[in-house]
């Protein structure tokens, strides 16, 4: 149980076949709710640190108060790098402890992302920890410039030359993909490597329930939780001699409830 990797999360009963919500802690506050939503749950949870909210916030805090917690939980935890462009960010994530770290090389030529995102490969892996690569936005129309390759052809070299456990795409920011693309996605992906739409919490219920059923192994939440933690403090805040520590506390309870409704969504439980 408590610390574990992200393809170890994936293995448990509860997850088996379907996806693993990956939270964005942006302060200490939101690690106790999102813990203690998936103990009530019994579904296991990453939480996930981003490198410019790292930098943003002070990255040792958030990552001492998410490994801490991670180590008591009831439940496995991943603790998981987010979004890292730089390889010193991955050694710190690696040295802290952390189970996962996500290169992400998608705004560099395609040989240069394979490149880097094969020596952070070789780091994680050299600890224990899993590796997460990351390609363009999925829309072939995107990514067929990556190395005069066709697209099912590139993904495939990406995969097989870094080694990644999961690699992730961006959804379009207006149009979401239709079936046909998650199911050559997941032709070509699944396996070896696991699979991650970035923007897939956008998705209506139905849809992102498709998404699962082709493949998409994480889910990675992050402007929903922002606003969750946004409205719990607007509603402590319009209350008469809460407090500092009841507005907080509204706002954690927030935080908890909207990411047991996400977690029981990914693990296709009925009621979410």
């Amino acid at each position: 149980m408590s610390l574990a990797t992200i393809t170890d999360l994936l293995d448990t009963p509860a997850v088996r076949g379907r996806a693993v919500g990956c939270f964005d802690v942006f302060s200490p506050e939101c690690v106790g709710p999102i813990v203690a939503a998936a103990e009530s749950e019994e579904l296991p949870v990453v939480l996930a640190i981003d490198e410019a909210t790292g930098r943003a916030a002070g990255f040792d805090l958030l990552a001492l108060a998410a490994l801490a917690r991670a180590r008591t939980a009831l439940v496995p935890v991943a603790v998981h790098l987010n979004h890292a462009r730089r390889l010193e960010t991955v050694l710190d994530a690696l040295d802290l402890g952390f189970t996962s770290v996500m290169f992400d090389g998608s705004a560099l030529a395609f040989a240069d992302n394979l490149a880097l995102t094969r020596k952070a490969a070789q780091l994680a892996h050299r600890v224990g920890a899993d590796i997460e690569g990351q390609l363009g936005e999925l829309a072939a129309a995107d990514l067929e410039g990556m190395s005069g390759l066709p697209l099912e052809e590139c993904v495939k070299r990406f995969v097989q030359e870094t080694a990644v456990d999961l690699l992730a795409f961006d959804l379009p920011k207006t149009v979401l993909p239709d079936e046909a693309e998650l199911a050559m996605i997941r032709r070509v992906l699944c396996p070896p490597a696991g699979l991650v739409l970035h923007g897939a919490s956008r998705m209506a219920p139905h849809t992102l329930g498709q998404a699962i059923g082709l493949g998409v192994r994480k889910v990675n939440v992050h402007t929903e939780l922002h606003q969750a933690f946004r409205a719990g403090l607007a509603e402590g805040l319009a209350g008469a001699g809460s407090g500092a520590r009841g507005v907080l506390d509204c706002a954690r309870d927030h935080v908890e409830r909207f990411a047991r409704r996400q977690m029981r969504l990914y693990a296709g439980r009925s009621g979410s």
